[in-house]
């Protein structure tokens, strides 16, 4: 059951209490409120206000204030501990809450855009739904946070340790994560968007990606508007979503998600192209999705390969019963087999160019070398990595 939010003034003795301890911490030259506990909105606020901080600053506002000589102090809360606090909606943007501790906090719908995680403790914290849009978040330790629905584009998240948090979700739009970032046993889904996330080597084996069957980028971004080039826009970005999470996902030796995030953009890309009017490189597009599914699906090669040869020879077989010459069922076959591979023109005493065995043939030449060449392209992509 979730605590009730304490927004009530604290009483004289915590304010007591507050003011003793910045007074010493200032002195020490320590951060102003250095492992200071405060538990509720209602302590924070008063803090706030009594300090002159304002949470809701924000860039338009510095620059504003700045012009007319006032100088907006953002909230220095260091090293504070905010532990098991009830903070809901708490308006922090722009706040240094370095090294800060949020053990087990409630930060759910919390603003903290533009603020200082840096090294900041969120283990167990709850910030759902909170906007953390430009954070610095580098090696913020936050195993088994929650940050369901939470607004982290364009976050600082290098060195990061997020192992079995929740990210369901979560708006990653323009991250920067590294090597260092862990993300072991973390949870997206198909609400969760990954447009141009700088992924930077950030290790992504040990995430169950079976579960996560679309990207949240493709519903936000297609349902931007009802404008062609808009609508044309947004499909567009988001296959960069797919196709970013699919280059680095084979980087790591996935090739089996890589393949499928891949596929998906593509499809997306084809979709595009036929919303953008360019309906022969749609058409281009949809033949390579049904015979090679854009090289990420060989066995659909080899269906094609065999779909076409059994019915070119059907066509053989039914051609030489009507205007001979006639062919047995494996005559047919043997033919269009030949054929295929562009070497059945002239077969036997089939020597009139004019006539429909010659033109049946060439027609299969002609498809035998495309579906060879998507057979090539497919075997390079699937085995060789080209």
């Amino acid at each position: 059951m979730t605590t009730a939010v304490d927004s009530t003034t604290p009483s004289t003795t915590r304010q007591a209490e507050f003011a003793a301890a910045y007074q010493a911490n200032v002195a020490a030259g320590r951060p102003p409120y250095w492992h200071v506990h405060i538990h509720t909105l209602g302590e924070l606020d008063w803090i706030m206000t009594q300090r002159g901080w304002s949470g809701n600053v924000d860039e338009l506002n510095q620059i504003q204030r700045a012009t007319q000589d006032e100088y907006i102090v953002v909230a220095d809360l260091r090293d504070a501990n905010f532990s098991g606090a009830q903070l809901v909606n708490a308006k922090l943007i722009g706040a240094d809450l370095s090294r800060a501790f949020f053990l087990g906090a409630d930060l759910t719908g919390a603003q903290l855009v533009d603020s200082n995680l840096s090294y900041a403790r969120l283990r167990m914290a709850n910030l759902n739904g909170a906007n953390l849009q430009n954070a610095t978040m580098t090696l913020v330790h936050g195993r088994r946070a929650t940050f369901a629905g939470a607004n982290l584009t364009f976050a600082s998240l290098q060195g990061a340790r997020l192992s079995q948090t929740d990210l369901r979700g979560a708006r990653l739009v323009g991250a920067h994560l590294d090597a260092a970032t862990i993300l072991s046993e973390a949870q997206f889904d198909e609400r969760t968007q990954l447009a141009d996330v700088i992924w930077n080597g950030a290790l992504l084996t040990r995430i169950a990606w079976d579960n996560v069957k679309r990207l949240g980028d493709e519903d936000f971004n297609l349902t931007r508007g009802t404008k062609r080039g808009v609508v044309v826009e947004g499909i567009r970005n988001a296959a960069r979503a797919y196709n970013g999470l699919a280059g680095a996902l084979k980087e790591q030796g996935l090739a089996i998600p890589a393949s499928r995030f891949r596929l998906r953009a593509q499809v997306l890309e084809r979709r595009a192209l036929r919303k953008d009017r360019q309906y022969v490189n749609w058409l281009g597009s949809a033949i390579l999705d049904a015979v090679a599914g854009y090289g990420e699906r060989a066995g659909r090669a080899f269906v094609a390969y065999v779909s076409m040869v059994l019915g070119f020879a059907a066509a053989y077989f039914f051609v030489g019963q009507a205007a001979g010459p006639a062919l047995s069922p494996l005559g047919a076959f043997i033919f269009s087999i030949t054929s295929f591979h562009g070497r059945g023109f002239f077969p036997g005493t089939l020597t009139a160019l004019d006539g429909p065995f010659p033109a049946v043939a060439a027609a299969e030449a002609v498809v035998g070398l495309f579906i060879e060449l998507v057979f090539i392209a497919t075997f390079s992509r699937r085995f060789l990595g080209n």
